[in-house]
């Protein structure tokens, strides 16, 4: 599902992902099943597809409280948070996403601290709040100076190019063309990215198609295994009937 999520083949990982929240819930893992759930709230969200998203993530998020996992709890009010920026319930968002910082500080990485700084200031950026948008955004720059693990592109460059919205909107044009050359840096780094996602498409249709035919293979021998018994026990009938009649 995580595969076919990233490959962009929605439909597919849905179908994965559904198999996986039954079998969660058969086995009661309360873990499991809040990240199927979680998951496929984010799939609906990449479709646009709206309805009854408010209810999974609502269970994930209780599905996560239930199993103590405070990373993931995060996640789960970060990702929420985050669709409804989207859908512009602004109050809703801020209250999701600041519980999914108040956790993160706590339980997560610096990278993950970032994303939601990030989102928070895209959040005030929205309600023309510059001078929180401002806050928040620099926030999470002095944590992205500071730290020293390797940080995806994909969260600088989203926190690059709300700095450069940021200081546009402010009309400080050198600060937003400073924010706007290493929004550009990072964008070959997402493109690089992009073209392992590429070749990691053409690996999983290439396997798909090789179990495909294997699976074709097995069926047409056991077709003709059929088909020899068949004629074996033809033969046998044929042979029996002429043995009663010649008697």
């Amino acid at each position: 599902a995580i595969t076919f999520r990233h490959l962009k083949e929605y439909d597919r990982a849905i179908g994965f992902y559904k198999k996986s929240i039954a079998l969660a819930r058969d086995t009661k893992s309360s873990n499991s099943l809040g990240l199927g759930l979680m998951n496929l709230a984010t799939v609906y969200v990449n479709k646009r597809q709206t309805e009854k998203l408010d209810t999974l993530y609502h269970e994930s998020i209780d599905n996560f409280k239930k199993s103590g996992n405070f990373n993931y709890l995060a996640m789960a009010y970060h990702n929420y948070g985050n669709y409804l920026l989207i859908v512009k319930k602004y109050d809703n968002a801020e209250e999701n996403l600041k519980k999914a910082l108040d956790l993160r500080k706590r339980y997560s990485t610096r990278s993950m601290v970032i994303s939601t700084l990030s989102v928070l200031g895209h959040l005030m950026l929205e309600q023309h709040k510059l001078k929180d948008a401002e806050a928040y955004l620099l926030r999470a720059n002095d944590v992205l100076k500071n730290g020293k693990e390797k940080m995806s592109p994909r969260i600088s460059g989203e926190l690059n190019l709300n700095l450069k919205r940021l200081y546009f909107s402010k009309k400080n044009y050198k600060k937003a063309y400073e924010y706007q050359q290493k929004e550009m840096e990072t964008a070959q780094k997402i493109y690089d990215e992009s073209e392992k996602v590429n070749a990691l498409k053409i690996q999983a249709e290439y396997e798909l198609e090789k179990r495909d035919n294997q699976i074709n293979a097995e069926r047409e021998i056991h077709r003709h295994k059929q088909i020899s018994i068949f004629s074996i026990a033809g033969v046998i009938f044929l042979v029996l009937v002429l043995f009663l009649f010649t008697l």
